[in-house]
């Protein structure tokens, strides 16, 4: 566990949390490059300390290790890559304001209840981008995305691919907000094996 204003992390390996999680806090930015994570019990935490805090990860590798977001005015993820994680792969939660996600791919990840490759209970404006979803399951809703939208969320050119099961591909968007908006790019979606279901749901 560490916290400071800036937290840098570079070039590094996590395994095998048996005693303490992984945890880190910033409270103005906390950048990760080409880190690499497997089998973790537990999930990584990254965590911002006040309502401008970012968080930045990229060219990064989560194996059989879920990475949760804390507390943030912005969370940018891009290049990264989530394979196999059995408790969601990306979980956004508590104050996080803006997410992007771009460039990331999820395969074979898995939830024992929302959101089997990215879940947010937080309501924040969501972006993802360029990013694949391959055979990810949820045990509740949303297999590939389980989202609680604020004022917009953005899903576009990405590719969903399920090759068979219980769960198919499947995007969860519960827009609490009145003004929320959802946009999706049409003709940006691909979807292999079986069509992608998608559920916007309005609370």
């Amino acid at each position: 566990e560490a916290t400071a204003e800036h937290i840098l992390i570079t070039n590094s390996h996590f395994e095998s949390d048996k005693f303490l999680p992984f945890q880190f806090s910033a409270s103005d930015l906390l950048s990760v490059n080409n880190l690499s994570s497997t089998h973790t019990q537990n999930p990584i935490e990254f965590c911002g300390l006040n309502s401008a805090s970012k968080i930045v990860v990229q060219n990064s590798s989560f194996e059989s290790a879920s990475l949760k977001i804390n507390n943030a005015y912005l969370f940018d993820i891009d290049h990264t890559t989530f394979t196999q994680c059995s408790n969601g792969a990306l979980i956004i939660s508590n104050d996080v304001d803006r997410a992007f996600v771009s460039l990331c791919n999820f395969t074979d990840c898995s939830s024992k209840s929302n959101g089997g490759a990215i879940s947010s209970s937080a309501t924040i404006n969501f972006t993802v981008s360029a990013s694949s979803f391959s055979n990810c399951q949820a045990a509740d809703k949303g297999s590939c995305l389980y989202v609680i939208t604020g004022k917009y969320s953005l899903i576009v050119d990405c590719e969903f691919v399920h090759s068979g099961g219980n769960n198919p591909s499947s995007i969860f968007l519960n827009d609490q907000n009145a003004n929320s908006t959802t946009v999706f790019i049409t003709d940006c979606f691909t979807s292999i094996g079986e069509t992608t279901n998608v559920k916007h749901i309005y609370s």
